[in-house]
C-alpha cells in the first residue's frame, strides 16, 4: 500500500503560499481594514461625540488610523509624508468606509460589522492583510537601507502595528492627549506579532522561502487573533515574558523593591 505523496503535497503548499503572497490586498483586505480603523476611531472615548460636532476632525482621525503605518514609515525613511494620500482609490474607499460607520441610517452598517460573526471574519481578513503590510514595510525599507536589519524590522513593525503608535496623535488631533497610553509602555499582543513576524522576514533564520513565511505568518496570526477573541487569555506572551525578564532585567527584584516602597 503506497503512502501519500509528500511531494504532490509540497507542491500544493507552494502553489498556496505564491497564490497569497500575489493577492491583491485592494479592495478586499483593504476593506476590513479600514472598518476596524473607522471602528477603533468610534469606539475611542470621544470619537462618536466628535463625527456629530467635528466630521471633518473626524474624518482626519480616520484617515490617519487607516494609513497610519503608511505614514509613520514616510516619517522614518524620509520619504515625502503625504505619500499615503496620494493613493486616491484607497483615500476614497477609506472615506466611503468612514462615512457608512458613523452616518449610516439608523446606525445599520455599525450594527452588521459589530455582529460577532461578521466581525470574527473581518478580524480573520485584517490579519491575513496585517501580514502582507508587515512583509511591504520590510522591503520598503530595504530598497533605502539594504542592508539595515534594524531599520527593516522597524519599518515592518510600524507597518503592522502603525494604528497603536498612531492612536494617541489623532487623539491629539480631537483635542485629548493621553501620553501615558503608548505602545512603547505597553505592548499590544499585535506589537509582539509583529516584532517577531518581521524579525523572520528580515533574517530569513527558518528554513522557508518568502511566501511560505507569508502564508505562516498569515495563518498564525488569525489563529492567535480567532483564541484571543473567543477565550478569556489576554496576552499568550506574558508567561515567556516572565520567565525571560526575571534573570535578565531583574523583574521580580524591582517589583518586590517597588511594593516596599509603597508600604
Amino acid at each position: 500500500m503506497e503512502g501519500p505523496d509528500l511531494g504532490a503535497f509540497s507542491f500544493g503548499l507552494d502553489d498556496l503560499a505564491e497564490a497569497f503572497a500575489s493577492l491583491s490586498m485592494f479592495p478586499i483586505f483593504e476593506i476590513a481594514h479600514y472598518i476596524l480603523m473607522c471602528q477603533a476611531v468610534r469606539s475611542d472615548s470621544g470619537g462618536l461625540t466628535l463625527s456629530r460636532k467635528h466630521p471633518l476632525a473626524n474624518w482626519v482621525c480616520c484617515m490617519l488610523m487607516c494609513s497610519a503605518g503608511g505614514f509613520i514609515s514616510s516619517l522614518l525613511l524620509g520619504l515625502p509624508l503625504i505619500g499615503p494620500l496620494s493613493k486616491t482609490p484607497n483615500v476614497l474607499l477609506a472615506s466611503a468606509i468612514w462615512y457608512v460607520v458613523f452616518y449610516a441610517p439608523f446606525d445599520a452598517f455599525h450594527k452588521v460589522v459589530t455582529f460577532p460573526p461578521i466581525l470574527m471574519l473581518v478580524y480573520c481578513v485584517k490579519e491575513l492583510h496585517r501580514s502582507h503590510t508587515i512583509l511591504g514595510g520590510v522591503l520598503k525599507a530595504r530598497k533605502v537601507y539594504s542592508s539595515g536589519i534594524i531599520v527593516q524590522i522597524c519599518i515592518g513593525i510600524v507597518h503592522g502595528a502603525g494604528s497603536g503608535f498612531m492612536l494617541n496623535f489623532q487623539r491629539l488631533v480631537r483635542g485629548k492627549w493621553s501620553p501615558e497610553t503608548n505602545q512603547i509602555l505597553h505592548p499590544t499582543v499585535v506589537l509582539k506579532e509583529c516584532l517577531i513576524s518581521a524579525i523572520l522576514f528580515t533574517t530569513g533564520v527558518l528554513p522557508i522561502n518568502q511566501d511560505q513565511l507569508l502564508l505562516l505568518t498569515g495563518i498564525v496570526m488569525v489563529i492567535v487573533k480567532v483564541t484571543l477573541t473567543l477565550t478569556n487569555v489576554s496576552d499568550p506572551f506574558k508567561p515567556i515574558e516572565n520567565v525571560l525578564c526575571m534573570p535578565i532585567f531583574g523583574k521580580v527584584e524591582a517589583m518586590a523593591a517597588e511594593k516596599k516602597k509603597k508600604e
